[in-house]
C-alpha cells in the first residue's frame, strides 16, 4: 500500500500493523488513538 501521509494525516506502517495518525491528536500528549486499515490476523477486541 502506498503512503498515505499528508498534512493532517501520518500514515505509520510496523511489520504487522497499519495506522493512520491525526496530526491535530498529537498535541493532547498521552492520548492514544488509531484507526486499522487491515484487520489482517489482528483482533482490535481483545487487545
Amino acid at each position: 500500500m502506498k503512503d498515505l501521509s499528508n498534512e493532517n494525516i501520518i500514515h505509520v506502517k510496523t511489520n504487522k500493523v497499519e495506522y493512520l495518525q491525526f496530526k491535530k491528536l498529537l498535541q493532547f500528549g498521552e492520548l492514544t488513538h488509531a484507526y486499522t486499515l487491515s484487520a489482517n490476523d489482528f483482533d482490535v477486541a481483545r487487545k
